[in-house]
Formats: structure tokens, sequence, C-alpha cells
């Protein structure tokens, strides 16, 4: 018997947009057991749009409290021993949840999750997530024992709208982290990969849809504001400290990462004349990569920035 999947749509104010990814679902070529959608305190026509579908959909509504809480929710009242998550304003193409419950069946279900390539933008001719990240596995379905090297790549190859998670697994991590609003799936991915088993499953499944990206979080907090580089300096620390046997290698990047962070914060801080924060966060730089911090002085930083490069045993 095929694996079953519970679909989870976390939305808020979309419902110009919930639509298509709704109906991106309830079409798969391999029907999920049952789509959620998770209303997260919307003050549009979402609930009568859903309401509209009947008894095709699972309409959940809670007072808003950000997408991590919205998909954490769904998951909660999901009755499959699968998760796929699918963001209102994406969508994915019709043989995504088959290509996925093909890729658990032959590997027996042994990945904590599965993961696709994404469309990067509605518009023909944009680069796959994976191209971006320079991810290309040696095989259509590729099983690894171990995968750090794949999530400490620049570009994460992976993204909740293209991956399938164990549900035991999702709640055993405890889920995503309410106080990332950008880097929760970042901070996921970290958890579920280092020194775990992850499948990579080729072909793009899900189509980013960049319509409406006046309203994304990646426009509303990004390198030019402070909220970045404080989830990024959360997110590094949680690492170093929840993983404390990392290998060398991957410490320092991790280290280098850190003070990094620490430098975008000093920049703009020193920017807007704020001495004293300015200078804190130098110093963390340089107490977090004391070799960073020389480079910097140096203006080498970036060129030697640690590469890594996939690897797949």
């Amino acid at each position: 018997m095929p694996p079953e999947i519970s679909v989870v749509i976390p939305s808020y104010n979309r419902s110009a947009l919930l639509k298509r990814a709704i109906d991106s679902a309830l079409t798969q070529t391999a029907p999920p057991r049952e789509v959620i959608v998770v209303d997260d305190g919307s003050t549009d026509s979402t609930r009568e749009l859903c309401a509209g579908y009947g008894n095709q959909i699972k309409y959940v509504w809670q007072k808003n409290a950000g997408a991590s809480a919205a998909r954490n929710a769904g998951v909660i009242r999901a009755r499959s021993p699968w998760i796929a998550f699918l963001d209102s304003d994406d969508y994915w193409t019709p043989f995504h949840l088959a290509t996925m419950t093909k890729a658990i069946e032959q590997t027996d279900g042994e990945a904590g999750f599965y993961f696709s390539d994404m469309q990067m933008s509605e518009r023909k001719g944009c680069a796959s997530l994976w191209k971006l990240a320079n991810f290309a596995p040696p095989k259509s379905v590729h099983l690894t024992n171990d995968g750090t090297s794949w999530a400490f790549l620049r570009w994460q190859p992976m993204v909740l709208q293209a991956s399938v998670f164990r549900r035991d697994v999702w709640v055993g991590e405890g889920g995503l982290d309410p106080r990332f609003r950008l880097k929760h799936d970042t901070d996921l991915f970290f958890r579920l990969s280092i020194s775990r088993k992850v499948c990579a499953v080729s072909g793009v499944s899900c189509i980013y849809g960049d319509g409406d990206s006046d309203i994304r979080l990646t426009t509303a907090l990004h390198p030019s504001k402070a909220g970045y580089w404080e989830e990024s300096i959360l997110l590094l620390r949680g690492v170093l400290s929840r993983f404390p046997n990392l290998s060398p290698r991957y410490k320092r990047i991790a280290r280098w990462n850190l003070a990094s962070a620490h430098c975008g914060l000093f920049r703009l801080y020193w920017a807007s004349r704020n001495v004293w924060k300015s200078v804190r966060h130098l110093r963390m730089s340089g107490l977090a990569d004391p070799r960073f911090a020389l480079l910097l002085l140096t203006r080498r930083a970036d060129a030697n920035r640690p590469v890594i490069v996939p690897e797949y045993d």
C-alpha cells in the first residue's frame, strides 16, 4: 500500500492566490489523504474561499501567529504518517506527490524527509533552486546517510514547499521554531540533515509564485534589515550548540558564517551612526572567528569564504 500523505497549506491574506495552490494539491495524480488549510488569522476572503471546497479540504483558523506556528498546527491535525507542505502563493506540478511517493517506496521510507527541485520563478527560463545551489545528485532518487554537506551549502537545495516529511520525525524535532520569521526552514533542515538520512528526488515539482513578491518575507526581511542578520546569528549559534561534535570543517564554516552575520550588523549600525552597537558586533565577529576578522581588515574576507561542495555517498 502506497504511503499516505497529508498536505498542509498555511495562508495569511492570500485568498487571490490560495485557490491555485489548493487546486494543485487536489488534482495530483496521486491524491493526498487530506488537504489542510491553516488560516493564520486572515482578514480577507480566505474563509469564504475555503468554504467553497466543502469537505474536499479541512479548514483550520487560528489567531495570527506566523507561518511556523501555522505549519506546526497543520501537522498536529494531520492523520497521515507523511506530511507535504505547500505555500499559498506557490503551486505543484501534477506529478509531485506521485514522484515523492515512489521515492519513499523505493527507499523503504528510510529518510526523515524527501525533497525535489523548485523552479524559482513562474517566468520561463528562470533557474531552478538546484542549479543555483550547484546541486546535482548522480541518481534520480539519491538517499544519503548524512545530509550535512547538503545543509551547509551556500544555497540549501531543499525548501519546505518541495519536501515531504515523516510526521514522527517532524514532531520529534519539535517542528518549526516560531522564533524565526525568515530562516525557520533553514533551521529545520540543519536539524534534520546533520548526521541523518536525507533523500533528494530529481525533477522540478514545485513552482515559486512570484506574482506578489511585495508581500514575500524575503522582501520584508533581507540583508538591509537588522532582523535578517539577527536571525542568522540565532540560527548559527543554535547549530554550534546543538551539534558540538560537528567535524572541524563544518564547525569552521558555521563560525565563519556567524562572524559574517555579526559583521552584517556592524555595517548596518555603523551606517546609522550607532557606534556602540556597531563596535559590539565587530567584537562579536572577531570572537566568532578571528581569521574572518583579520581577513576583513585586509579586505579579503569575501575572497576567502569557505567553499562547500555537496557530497554524494
